[in-house]
C-alpha cells in the first residue's frame, strides 16, 4: 500500500465521512425550508457546465513528441532516430531527412525538436514539465529544473484562476456559500500534491504501453478531473436550509406587519361600507346568509363525525404547548442578543392583544354590526382611525441596528 493511499485512508476518508454524517443528518426540530430562486437555479445549471468544461478540457490531447514517434524514455539512438524518420513520413510524405532547417516551417522545428530530445537530460525536462514549457522557455539551461518549472508557471495559474473565477461565479447565492471556502481549499490541496509531484516525485515517465508520457501532462489530466469533482459538488450539495434565531424573528415581524397592514384595510373597508345606507343593508344581508350557512354545517351529523376524527389524529394541546415553548425560546434568545428589550416586548403584547380585538371586531356577527345603522357615519370612520404599529418598527430597528453592531 502506497503513502498516498495510507494517508487517504486515515485523514481524508475519516474526515468525509464525518462531513456527510453531519449534512445528511436529521434536525431535532426541523423547519420549513426556504423555497428556490431562479438565481439558485442559474448557479447550479453554471456549475454543471463548469464540470463539463473542466472534463473536455481534461480528455484534450497534448502535444507530445516522443509519444508521437512510440518511443521509451531512454531509447537506444537508432530507435529513436527510427522514431523520428516514421513520424515524419507519416505526417509529411514529402519531407526529406537533411532539409533546410533554417527555414520557419512546421518541419522544421519538429526536426529541432528532435535534435534537443537526442540528449537524455533534455529528454526527462521535455517529459517532466511537457512539451509548452520546453519548447517555450527560449532562456531555460540544459538539465535546470528550476528554469522549466518557472516556464510552466504561467499556463499553471492560468488554469487555477479561471476555475476560482467560474466557481465564484457560480456560488452567488447563500446556498452555494460555504463552496466559497471549500473550492479554494481543495484547489490549495491539489495545488501542492501537484508541486510535489511535478518537481520531487521521482516518475517513469512510461504508460502502460512502456511509451513515453508526460508528468506535467498527467497532472494536468489528474487537475481538471479534480476541478470537475468539485464543481459538481457545489452544484449538488447546497448549505442547510437552516432558519437562526435572527431569521426566524425577522420573518415573524415581517408576518407580523403584513397581518397588521390587512387588518386595518380591511377596517377602513368596513367604515366605507357601512358609511353608505344600500352598502349597510347588503353588508347586513351578507352576515345574515353566512350566519344561516354556518348554522347548517355545525348542524349536520356527517360534518361533526367527520370533524371528530379529524381532531383526533392531532394533540392540540401538545402542538400549542409546543408553538409556546419555541416562541418563547425565539423571544428569549432576541432578548440576550440585544435585539429587543423588555419595554419593546412589552408594547409588542400590547399591541398584539389589540390587532387580537380588533380582528375579533372584524369577524363580530350580524347583531353586532346592527347597531352600527342607528350611529351616524363619522363615528364609523372616527373607529377606524389607525394604530400605529409600534412594535413592529421598534423590532424592525432593533434587529437592524443589532445586524449592524455584528457587521462591525
Amino acid at each position: 500500500m502506497s503513502s498516498w493511499t495510507t494517508f487517504a485512508l486515515w485523514v481524508i476518508v475519516p474526515f468525509l465521512f464525518t462531513k456527510g454524517r453531519q449534512y445528511f443528518a436529521k434536525p431535532s426540530n426541523p423547519r420549513p425550508p426556504r423555497p428556490r430562486s431562479k438565481t439558485d437555479f442559474f448557479c447550479t445549471v453554471f456549475l454543471v457546465l463548469t464540470a463539463i468544461l473542466h472534463l473536455l478540457l481534461a480528455f484534450l490531447p497534448a502535444t507530445n513528441l516522443l509519444r508521437e514517434m512510440s518511443v521509451a524514455p531512454d531509447p537506444p539512438s537508432w530507435v529513436l532516430r527510427n522514431g523520428f524518420r516514421n513520424l515524419m513520413v507519416q505526417r509529411f510524405p514529402s519531407w526529406r531527412e537533411g532539409s533546410d532547417l533554417e527555414a520557419d516551417t512546421e518541419e522544421t522545428r519538429i526536426e529541432k525538436l528532435y535534435e534537443a530530445l537526442k540528449v537524455s537530460e533534455n529528454r526527462k525536462m521535455y517529459l517532466r514539465f511537457g512539451h509548452d514549457a520546453y519548447v517555450q522557455c527560449s532562456w531555460c539551461s540544459q538539465g535546470e529544473q528550476r528554469d522549466y518549472l518557472f516556464a510552466s508557471l504561467p499556463p499553471l495559474a492560468s488554469s487555477y484562476a479561471l476555475f476560482l473565477a467560474l466557481i465564484g461565479c457560480g456560488t452567488l447565492t447563500w446556498r452555494k456559500a460555504t463552496w466559497r471556502t471549500h473550492a479554494p481549499l481543495s484547489a490549495l490541496v491539489v495545488l501542492i500534491v501537484e508541486m510535489y509531484v511535478l518537481t520531487l516525485h521521482d516518475s517513469q515517465f512510461v504508460d502502460a504501453r512502456n511509451i513515453s508520457e508526460c508528468l506535467a501532462d498527467k497532472i494536468r489530466r489528474y487537475r481538471l478531473v479534480a476541478f470537475a469533482l468539485v464543481a459538481i459538488g457545489a452544484a449538488i450539495l447546497d448549505k442547510k436550509d437552516e432558519w437562526s434565531e435572527e431569521d426566524i424573528m425577522r420573518d415573524l415581524i415581517q408576518k407580523n406587519q403584513i397581518i397588521y397592514n390587512r387588518t386595518q384595510a380591511y377596517r377602513l373597508a368596513r367604515a366605507a361600507t357601512l358609511g353608505d345606507q344600500a352598502m349597510r343593508k347588503k353588508f347586513l344581508e351578507h352576515y345574515r346568509e353566512r350566519e344561516v350557512v354556518h348554522d347548517l354545517i355545525n348542524r349536520d351529523n356527517e360534518y361533526k363525525e367527520t370533524r371528530d376524527k379529524v381532531l383526533l389524529k392531532y394533540n392540540l394541546e401538545k402542538l400549542m404547548q409546543d408553538a409556546q415553548t419555541q416562541s418563547s425560546i425565539i423571544v428569549q434568545a432576541a432578548i440576550d442578543e440585544g435585539i429587543i428589550d423588555n419595554a419593546s416586548l412589552a408594547q409588542f403584547i400590547q399591541d398584539a392583544h389589540a390587532q387580537a380585538a380588533a380582528a375579533a371586531v372584524v369577524t363580530d356577527t350580524p347583531t353586532t354590526h346592527s347597531h352600527a345603522q342607528t350611529e351616524p357615519a363619522t363615528n364609523s370612520a372616527a373607529a377606524v382611525e389607525p394604530v400605529p404599529p409600534a412594535a413592529p418598527a421598534v423590532l424592525k430597528s432593533k434587529l437592524s441596528s443589532a445586524g449592524k453592531r455584528r457587521g462591525k
